[in-house]
């Protein structure tokens, strides 16, 4: 691995992190009608797609449809894989798991037959980040979570992770480097401004959540495990589809991962930074969306 530095559907209150500042409403509901509730649903509404819930099937949060800037900082420190911004409107109403995929999850798709056993010395715990996975097993998961559900799982984008990472609905909102500012992570466990990066010394991933969530209501998109994205890496951004569609020409040996690690330094747990890996690693793991409409 190369690493650069049909069942019901249960749909609770909206996340209590960050909601507010967005203006948005909470919604609870039990839906017997599936998505057409779901398009009705305030953005921040968590739902899972299984009556037996996680960790048969993973908690999900609504994204509120938006544009952001992608990449670097215009005149800001970054690096080339950054470059240059582009202006992206995500163009699917979509969901995404509120955190990594979790080893209890993956287990559960390990029992049905759907995914292969995985495991990461001293982090394999249910409540922790499944990770040590490659990139077409994480494929597998989401098939076999689609196949399950009769609802349409997959990776997201790069362009998608990025939107769902800097919690932000439009281009004219502050550009920070992580959601919270830009101020690099802090290491102390519960803490708003907290990632789990090489510089803490952990020595492993922690449990999902060990952070605040930012502002769409979603843990751990900085820091504590890569997260696969169905975009083959290229070195710019340069013709990034502005719909938020993956880039899948090229060199499809390496895929981007997003978000940094427990191994990495805190500035690659940055919004905009770009790495990419070409096999399984233990620090490397995924989260997954759900496609509720479509234009």
């Amino acid at each position: 691995m190369m690493i650069d530095a049909t069942s019901r559907m249960w749909v609770s209150g909206v996340a209590a992190v960050g909601v507010a500042a967005l203006g948005l409403v909470g919604l609870v509901v039990w839906p017997q009608d599936g998505d057409a509730r779901l398009l009705r649903a305030a953005p921040g509404a968590a739902f899972h797609d299984c009556a037996a819930g996680p960790p048969a099937c993973p908690e999900m949060i609504m994204l509120p449809v938006g544009s952001f800037t992608m990449g670097a900082r215009p005149g800001g420190d970054d690096y080339e894989t950054e470059r240059p911004p582009q202006r992206i409107t995500l163009a699917a109403l979509l969901a995404i798991s509120k955190y990594e995929i979790k080893f209890g999850e993956w287990r559960a798709c390990v029992a049905a037959g759907g995914c292969a056993a995985v495991s990461v010395p001293g982090a394999n715990e249910d409540i922790f980040p499944a990770a040590n996975m490659t990139f077409e097993e994480a494929n597998q998961y989401a098939a076999w979570l689609s196949n399950s559900t009769g609802k349409s799982y997959r990776l997201p984008s790069e362009a998608e992770w990025e939107y769902a990472a800097r919690g932000v609905t439009s281009v004219d909102a502050p550009y920070t480097e992580y959601w919270w500012g830009d101020q690099a992570p802090a290491c102390n466990i519960g803490a708003r401004d907290g990632a789990n990066t090489g510089d803490c010394g952990f020595g492993r991933a922690q449990p999902v959540g060990s952070y605040q969530a930012n502002p769409f209501g979603l843990f751990d998109v900085a820091g504590n495990v890569w997260e696969w994205t169905q975009d083959c890496f290229r070195p710019v951004l340069d013709g990034q589809p502005a719909n938020a569609g993956p880039v899948l020409t090229g060199d499809c040996s390496q895929r981007v991962v997003r978000g940094g690690s427990w191994v990495a330094r805190s500035d690659i747990s940055r919004a905009a930074d770009r790495s990419h890996a070409g096999d399984r690693d233990t620090a490397v793991g995924f989260r997954v969306v759900r496609v509720v409409e479509t234009p």
